[in-house]
């Protein structure tokens, strides 16, 4: 699976064209975009301080159950909620997130019916600096760990800098993580940065 992310309109037409030419036939592809500007429509215009960032949201089948999993596993505050649409606005450390239940009065976006596991083909990576103490969460509420804690090197050949990518070439990046999957199926990595080493042939 590959991603992009944080690219403007006027990129639309060169990066989703260039795509569609790597799609093989049967492949699908993802697109998240954000629409309006109303508060609480998802935007902000100054995320990281640099450039507007849209924010997604996902429905879910019982919304109380999966505010628990939320708060109790993953860490997440309430920052608002309407509670006539079934709608409750997340945060944990800078990441936002929306959930609405998904029988809700409120605008639901569905090309196929919700059926669990959802998100299927994605997992949500989440930053954390306590990644023992969200384990242990894990355990304690008896949630589906799909991937058991492990430290987990990757090779990265940087070709452009950007983010937190801030030198070209070749380097092995650090994860100790796992996945859990919350009450729909809708997979979390949570991981602690493990830092950066030279490649190991």
């Amino acid at each position: 699976m590959n991603t992009t992310r944080n690219f403007g309109k006027e990129q639309h037409p060169e990066v989703l064209g260039r795509t569609w030419g790597w799609l093989r036939p049967g492949s699908y592809l993802l697109v998240t975009m954000g629409g309006g500007t109303r508060a609480g429509d998802g935007l902000e215009r100054a995320w990281l301080g640099l450039a507007p960032m849209y924010w997604s949201n996902w429905d879910v089948t019982d919304l109380g159950t999966s505010l628990r999993f939320y708060a109790g596993v993953l860490g997440f505050r309430t920052l608002f909620e309407r509670q006539g649409e079934r709608f409750v606005y997340r945060e944990r450390d800078g990441v936002e997130l929306m959930i609405q239940g998904a029988t809700g009065p409120g605008r639901r976006f569905r090309t196929a019916p919700l059926e669990p596991p959802c998100g299927r083909g994605v997992n949500f990576q989440l930053r954390v600096e306590d990644i023992d103490v969200v384990h242990a969460r894990a355990v304690d509420a008896s949630a589906d760990i799909v991937v058991a804690m492990e430290e987990r090197w990757y090779r990265v050949d940087v070709t452009e800098t950007g983010g937190r990518w801030q030198t070209k070439g070749p380097v092995e990046a650090g994860n100790r993580q796992f996945v859990v999957a919350d009450p729909d199926g809708y997979l979390w990595r949570p991981f602690s940065d493990l830092g950066r080493r030279p490649v190991r042939d």
